[in-house]
């Protein structure tokens, strides 16, 4: 089975590239592609709690609800994105295994593509 890990960047709402990485995601695993999502800079808040989006856009945190539904179990989400924008953990409210920066080349070379959004 081929793996794929879409590392998503951007901030959940005020454009569409969130949006996109994860419709990417679930088009992949309906495709019996593995999928992880790991989350970096902006992409940090596409996992907090509360989300209260802008008129007219999407809640992300109920399609990250379902991601389980399509076998997408494995997110992660980069200890240093974190850390500069003063969350931690127990902010998100999905589960995601934090990796420092240094280890993400690590994490990568598991995988038989990568995206980056």
């Amino acid at each position: 089975m081929t793996s794929l890990l879409l590392i998503s960047r951007q901030s959940p709402y005020g454009g569409s590239y969130a949006h996109e990485a994860l419709d990417i995601a679930l088009s992949a695993a309906a495709f019996d592609i593995a999928v992880s999502l790991l989350f970096m800079d902006d992409g940090v808040y596409q996992l907090l709690k509360d989300q209260h989006p802008n008129h007219g856009s999407k809640n992300l945190g109920a399609v990250l609800g379902a991601l389980p539904l399509y076998d997408i179990n494995e997110l992660w989400v980069e200890s240093d994105s974190l850390a500069a924008r003063h969350l931690q953990t127990a902010d998100l409210a999905h589960a995601a295994q934090s990796i420092p920066g240094g280890e993400i080349a690590k994490l990568v070379s598991r995988f038989d593509r990568v995206l980056t959004i």
